[in-house]
């Protein structure tokens, strides 16, 4: 069970340090196993959009892109599958060093195009094990703003949940749990969220037929849901427990 401190913190701000929750997980039941560090996106890479795209002529899987970081545009050339006119994504300017990607940009040309920098994958920016495409972002108010400040190093602890412990088996399970041993509150996120009106009719029905089997059954109707890329906060969230942001 993946525990990123930063969302623990968030659930209950007065934990203590990372070496301390260690402490008291273990004594409560819940064996820590590892400590995991996950590393920020290099410097220098920015968030940037796509405003124009073209197929290069003569190559059937390069793409001609302008790319905007908000004060200047960049001529990059990328074979990214999945690449778009409008796409927010990450872009690594010449100089800027990729660890995981085991390379330092340089200015190069393709087809006969100047290319000044990488339009990159999760993995060439060592977030997630994807690298089928290049990352995309949702939001265009973040455009300009350097990855690292958005995408900060987290302290992931991975717990050891036994049998007899379902109530842990959630982030939320686990907070309370620690906020029961260091006696102290602990901020539920459901805490002041507004729910439907009950008395609005919204079209749907249930009808139970066994209520000794069935004693309760809640059911909650969600409209304009937009499929898209999910915010950066969001996507981060998922990789530091060990999923995939996937749209």
């Amino acid at each position: 069970m993946k525990i990123p401190y930063s969302w623990l913190k968030e659930l209950l701000p007065s934990a203590p340090s990372v070496a301390e929750c260690s402490e008291l997980f273990t004594g409560i039941g819940l064996a820590v196993e590892e400590i995991v560090e996950l590393l920020a996106p290099p410097e220098g890479v920015v968030i940037a959009k796509i405003v124009s795209m073209k197929k290069v002529e003569g190559s059937d899987k390069l793409n001609h892109c302008i790319v905007s970081d908000g004060k200047n545009e960049y001529s990059i050339v990328t074979a990214a599958p999945n690449t778009h006119e409008g796409m927010i994504s990450a872009l690594a300017p010449i100089g800027t060093n990729l660890p995981a990607a085991g390379f330092k940009v340089g200015k190069r040309k393709l087809m006969g195009i100047e290319s000044n920098g990488v339009l990159c994958s999760p993995k060439e920016l060592g977030l997630y094990d994807s690298s089928a495409g290049i990352i995309e972002f949702a939001d265009e108010g973040e455009i300009g703003n350097s990855l690292v400040e958005l995408w900060p190093a987290e302290t992931v602890l991975d717990l050891e949940i036994t049998p007899n412990r379902a109530d842990t088996l959630s982030l939320l399970g686990v907070a309370r749990d620690l906020a029961a041993k260091l006696q102290v509150d602990f901020k539920h996120p459901a805490e002041g969220l507004e729910l439907a009106d009950p008395s609005i009719d919204d079209g749907l029905t249930i009808e139970i037929k066994n209520t000794e089997a069935s004693p309760r059954f809640s059911l909650q109707r969600i409209d304009n849901v937009e499929i898209k890329p999910s915010p950066i906060w969001l996507q981060r969230r998922l990789a530091s427990v060990g999923l995939r942001p996937r749209n």
